[in-house]
């Protein structure tokens, strides 16, 4: 869409403050490659009354990311808030490859797949252990918000009017579940608030969460959690994933590593979870 028809489309107000989101977001649209976001931003531009924090998490982020830094920073340094690393980390060893339908049985119900199997997972095409029936859902950062959860991360949820879509909350419930929890970008809106952006990768460590943006137009695609730390090196900082299931390797038998994302020239966003309130 060229830039004279954006401004076409996108109704003028006599707001001045939402004049100039619109004004921005004219400017940058032209660049964002998520068409099926686009159609959706237009449509909700064009009504006459919206959601201004839904319309934010339509739009691509312009947070600085987490940026590539080879200086080796002593683990120790870091100060506990309530949340237990060791068991997140527990926690997503355990279940990298498997479904918890027990505890978290929404996706699946939601997808019509049987509650009583924890068997779904997604791995590599033709890696051993694939499960006949596949999950069914892009499962990452459900993952990772289960893996929190059970760090000692606690539920937010306030607001009567449609809290499951608002950033500020984050959580799971049986009959309808935040957006923050299971969607990637609204999960970064979130956390980028609540945890805050890590300057540099050195910064992070077991128990630390990232987001990607794999094609670095503003919106992110993917949720991971480091499950190992070895020296603090972004080699040994060695990631664990659903969609595709991963844990620490890659199918070539090579470290699945930070390191290793940001070789794919990916752009990355990580928390410091130790910074961010349990509460």
């Amino acid at each position: 869409m060229s830039f004279n028809n954006i401004l076409k489309a996108i109704p003028t107000s006599t707001n001045k403050e939402l004049n100039d989101k619109l004004a921005e977001f004219a400017e940058f649209i032209d660049i964002y490659e998520n068409a099926e976001s686009n159609k959706i931003i237009i449509s909700c531009l064009k009504e006459k009354e919206f959601n201004s924090e839904e319309l934010e998490l339509l739009l691509p982020i312009s947070k600085s990311s987490t940026e590539l830094s080879n200086k080796i920073t002593p683990s120790d340094i870091k100060k506990s808030n309530g949340y237990d690393s060791n068991k997140a980390i527990k926690y997503a060893k355990q279940w990298w490859n498997r479904t918890n339908n027990t505890d978290f049985p929404y996706y699946a119900n939601y997808y019509k797949q049987d509650l009583n199997s924890n068997d779904y997972n997604d791995l590599d095409e033709n890696a051993k252990g694939q499960s006949a029936i596949r999950r069914g859902w892009s499962d990452c950062t459900n993952f990772v918000s289960q893996c929190l959860s059970y760090g000692g991360f606690k539920y937010r949820k306030s607001g009567l009017f449609v809290p499951h879509r608002q950033s500020k909350n984050w959580y799971y419930d049986n009959g309808k579940l935040s957006h923050t929890w299971g969607g990637a970008n609204n999960f970064y809106q979130h956390w980028k608030s609540r945890a805050g952006i890590a300057k540099t990768s050195d910064l992070l460590t077991a128990g630390d969460v990232i987001s990607v943006d794999f094609t670095k137009d503003g919106d992110i695609d993917h949720t991971a959690i480091i499950t190992s730390n070895i020296n603090n090196t972004n080699e040994s900082k060695l990631l664990t994933q659903h969609s595709i299931d991963r844990s620490e390797f890659l199918p070539t038998g090579d470290y699945f590593s930070l390191a290793y994302l940001y070789s794919q020239d990916y752009k990355i966003y990580g928390y410091e979870m130790d910074k961010a309130p349990v509460k």
